[in-house]
């Protein structure tokens, strides 16, 4: 995902337009966006607020981000620091597009920025700083570069028991290679052997006739982790359950200058 500065050297429309794509891409479908809600809270000391985004999340393709509210979803975007003030404010737009009962129930709201929060986040509210939003948007495009070779792809899973997302895309016959990728959203704990190992043992009984049909399987991981990753895992062939794995790409999230590269 790239921003580019507008002609008034503001990032503000840019980056809304680009969040935007970037929901739809994801799988959000758009209810409406740009718009002023009327204010029924006189403690809020206005007449209206502005509404960047409100989405519902139905994707073919991808499950829902683990750092969202379920159902429907109000979404602002912050250009710069994210203050205690921007939560309260997005807590107060949720209340009003409630009462207003125009656009349905509203469960929450996530704060897309290009900056990192240095407040406390709310339950029902979530922030996408630059990282997460790289994250996501990596997540779009290898899904389509996949697509675009012809590769047979599986809509992403999710394993419960651990705090991340695994996309399990492709099965090239052709060269009997099975590719599959990890998202690791867990921004405490870094991806290691034992996830790689434990996800594998899923797509291997989920996938069972496949194994049946081909022989001398080949498979390959381009892992993405918010958390960076543990040493067992920074070699470049992984053998599990006699079958080579060959982590091919290792994005790492959590170090990635994104600051220098987009020149913020």
């Amino acid at each position: 995902m790239r921003l580019a500065r507008s002609t008034s050297g503001r990032w503000g429309f840019d980056f809304e337009d680009l969040a935007s794509h970037l929901l739809s891409s994801l799988g959000y479908k758009i209810v409406n966006e740009n718009f002023d809600v009327e204010c029924t809270d006189p403690s809020h000391h206005k007449q209206s607020h502005e509404i960047d985004i409100i989405a519902d999340f139905f994707s073919e393709n991808f499950v829902r981000p683990l750092d969202s509210p379920e159902g429907r979803v109000l979404f602002e975007c912050k250009i710069g620091e994210v203050k205690l003030t921007d939560v309260e404010e997005a807590e107060n737009k949720l209340k009003c597009l409630n009462n207003c009962g125009k656009f349905g129930v509203l469960s929450g709201a996530i704060i897309m920025t290009n900056s990192r929060p240095k407040v406390k986040i709310k339950d029902n509210i979530f922030c996408w700083d630059m990282r997460k939003l790289f994250f996501y948007a990596s997540k779009v495009f290898h899904f389509k570069r996949l697509q675009r070779k012809g590769a047979f792809t599986f809509r992403e899973q999710r394993l419960e028991h651990f705090s991340y997302t695994t996309f399990i895309p492709s099965f090239e016959t052709d060269k009997n290679i099975f590719v599959f990728m990890i998202f690791h959203e867990d921004e405490e704990n870094p991806l290691n052997k034992l996830i790689i190992e434990e996800t594998w043992a899923t797509i291997q009984i989920k996938y069972a006739n496949f194994w049946k049909a081909y022989s001398n399987i080949e498979a390959r991981i381009e892992a993405h982790s918010l958390s960076g990753f543990t040493r067992d895992i920074e070699s470049s062939v992984l053998i599990i359950n006699g079958i080579n794995i060959y982590v091919e790409n290792a994005l790492d999230y959590s170090t990635a200058p994104w600051s220098v590269l987009l020149g913020v």
